[in-house]
C-alpha cells in the first residue's frame, strides 16, 4: 500500500472511505439484485423508504391489523469466526398474509417467539395481530425489540444508499488532489 499515490496523504481516511464505498455498494448491489428477481428494480428501494416513514411517524402510518400465519419456524444460522467456535443464532420464520390481502409476506424475527410457536417449535397459532404499515401494506410484529431492529435496517439501508454517489465523488476528488 506504501507505493500507491492516492493513499499516500490522508490515508485512513481513504481507507475508512473506501470501506464505507465498499458497504454502500453491497448493500446497493443487494438490493438492486432483489429488485431485478422481484421484476420492479426501484421496489426494495421505494419499499424502505416507505418502512423508514412509516415506522418514524407509526400514529400516522402503521394501523392495526390481523396476519393469517400459513406456516412458522425455526431457521438456526451458524456463524464461524476465525480461532473462536460456531456460534449459532434463531430466527422465528413467520409466513403469510393479512386479513382481506393475497399477497404472501414473509416476518422474520431475530429470537425464538413462544407466542407464536410452541415447546416442540409447532406453529400454533391461526392469526396474530401486526403493525400494517398503511403505505405499502408490510406487516411489522408488535414487538419493541423487532420495530427497533426494523427502524435500524431502514435508516441504515437509507444511509448507505443516499451515500454511495457522495462518496465515489469524494474519493474522485482525493484521488485527483493527491496527483
Amino acid at each position: 500500500m506504501k507505493n500507491i499515490t492516492f493513499l499516500k496523504k490522508h490515508k485512513i481516511i481513504k481507507i475508512v472511505l473506501l470501506i464505507h464505498l465498499a458497504t454502500s455498494l453491497i448493500v446497493t448491489f443487494t438490493m438492486v439484485v432483489h429488485g431485478l428477481i422481484d421484476g420492479d428494480i426501484k421496489k426494495p428501494f421505494k419499499e424502505n423508504y416507505e418502512n423508514y416513514i412509516a415506522l418514524y411517524n407509526p400514529k400516522e402510518y402503521l394501523k392495526n391489523a390481523v396476519f393469517v400465519v400459513d406456516s412458522a419456524y425455526i431457521e438456526t444460522q451458524a456463524t464461524s469466526n476465525q480461532g473462536s467456535s460456531t456460534t449459532f443464532k434463531d430466527y422465528t420464520i413467520i409466513r403469510g398474509h393479512l386479513l382481506h390481502s393475497k399477497t404472501k409476506q414473509e416476518i422474520t424475527y431475530e429470537y425464538v417467539n413462544s407466542n407464536i410457536l410452541d415447546s416442540f417449535y409447532h406453529k400454533k397459532v391461526e392469526k396474530i395481530n401486526v403493525l400494517k404499515n398503511s403505505i405499502n401494506g408490510i406487516a411489522f410484529l408488535e414487538d419493541k425489540k423487532y420495530i427497533s431492529s426494523e427502524k435500524m435496517n431502514a435508516v441504515s439501508n437509507l444511509y448507505f444508499n443516499l451515500s454511495f454517489i457522495p462518496l465515489i465523488i469524494i474519493l474522485l476528488v482525493l484521488k485527483i488532489k493527491t496527483k
